[in-house]
């Protein structure tokens, strides 16, 4: 049992180095045009698993003033734990730029997870906090499972909506922690 903890707490500690380090070297875009136009296509079908889980969600990304789509998201840990991913940022239906964030929580969590999550930003000065980078607080309730309905019943905070859909594993998770978002305009 020593053993099992020890390599636990080992690896949330290379997780947590690894997020540490990301917070100030992972590019918002990908290097290469392949692998932009792969996160492109990701993205798009993420966004399309949305709708269909949501009927109400077309109409809160309507009139959303962006939104950003980050289709293979992440997270892991035992006691301190790691995330993150890198998306698409769009605005009237358009692409307008590229985007990742970093999480690192700790608090009582075990395990990992995949999934996709999409935010809409409901005005400009929603966006421009996020398009300005840097560390936001992070509470792990504050984002929605999607589900019918889920768009319409879910509130934005500080003028953000969080939707989530799970696509793989288990966490258990009452965490604190924060996130670090880049963001890189279109050329």
């Amino acid at each position: 049992m020593k053993n099992i903890i020890r390599a636990a707490a080992l690896a949330s500690g290379f997780l947590l180095a690894g997020g540490i380090a990301c917070l100030g070297a992972c590019s918002a875009s990908p290097s290469s045009e392949v692998d932009q136009n792969l996160l492109t296509q990701a993205a798009e079908a993420a966004l399309s698993r949305f709708e269909s889980s949501d009927s109400t969600l077309a109409e809160a990304i309507e009139s959303a003033y962006a939104y950003a789509v980050f289709p293979e998201s992440g997270k892991g840990g035992f006691v301190i734990g790691g995330g993150g991913g890198h998306g698409v940022v769009y605005r009237d239906g358009g692409q307008i730029g590229w985007c990742s964030f970093t999480t690192v929580t700790v608090g009582l969590q075990a395990g990992g997870q995949g999934y996709s999550m999409l935010i809409l930003f409901k005005d400009q000065t929603a966006f421009d906090r996020f398009a300005s980078g840097g560390l936001e607080g992070s509470a792990t309730a504050s984002a929605v499972a999607v589900k019918a309905g889920a768009a319409a019943n879910a509130d934005y905070e500080n003028g953000v909506m969080v939707l989530t859909d799970n696509a793989a594993g288990l966490m258990a998770e009452a965490t604190v922690g924060g996130q670090y978002f880049k963001y890189r305009a279109l050329d």
